[in-house]
Formats: structure tokens, C-alpha cells, sequence
């Protein structure tokens, strides 16, 4: 599987960043995946998830809503990230944002 020292690196680059790698990126969608066949498949399901995580007493609105989220994390749902940032810091710095240099890290 995955060394402890990798496994450090990856949660903390899920968790720290919104930028992340593409390695990153495939094992969250396969994460994703996972989680939503267990979601569906329920007592079907047959992976290490199921003796963690139990979906049992969810009712199906919560079950579906939780499956939106696990299908947000999905590659083909990518948003861009820099520009969302880009566009958050000009309005909060509005005319300060390119009047000094050094004033904000580009």
C-alpha cells in the first residue's frame, strides 16, 4: 500500500491545500468512487469502508446528499481554483490590490 510517510504527506496536502497534485487528484476520485458504491451497494459492498463507515440508519434525502458530495470530489467536476482566488482577492483588496508592490503574493 502507501508508506506512513506518504500517507502524512497526501492528508495533509487533501486538507491544507485547494491545490493539489494530479496523484492527488486520482486517488481522491478513487476515494469518491468508493465511498459512493458504498453508499448505493450498502450490505452488497464488500471493501475495508464498510467495517468504518455505515450509511444503515440514513434515510435516502441524507443518503443522496452525501452522495452529491462524494460526486463533487470527482475529476471531471474541476473548478478553477486560481482564478476563484484571484477574483476573491481583488474584491477584498479592491483599489489597494495593485497599487504597492509586495502587497499581495502572486
Amino acid at each position: 500500500d502507501i508508506p506512513i510517510r506518504h500517507r502524512a504527506a497526501l492528508f495533509l496536502e487533501i486538507f491544507g491545500n485547494s491545490l493539489v497534485q494530479g496523484k492527488t487528484e486520482v486517488y481522491i476520485d478513487g476515494i469518491a468512487t468508493l465511498l459512493r458504491e458504498l453508499i448505493h451497494e450498502g450490505d452488497k459492498y464488500q471493501g475495508y469502508l464498510k467495517n468504518i463507515l455505515n450509511f444503515d440508519h440514513l434515510k435516502q434525502k441524507h443518503r443522496d446528499d452525501i452522495d452529491k458530495v462524494f460526486q463533487s470530489w470527482k475529476v471531471e467536476n474541476a473548478f478553477d481554483v486560481v482564478t476563484l482566488r484571484d477574483h476573491r482577492l481583488r474584491g477584498y483588496y479592491g483599489d489597494r490590490y495593485d497599487c504597492r508592490k509586495n502587497m499581495i503574493d502572486w
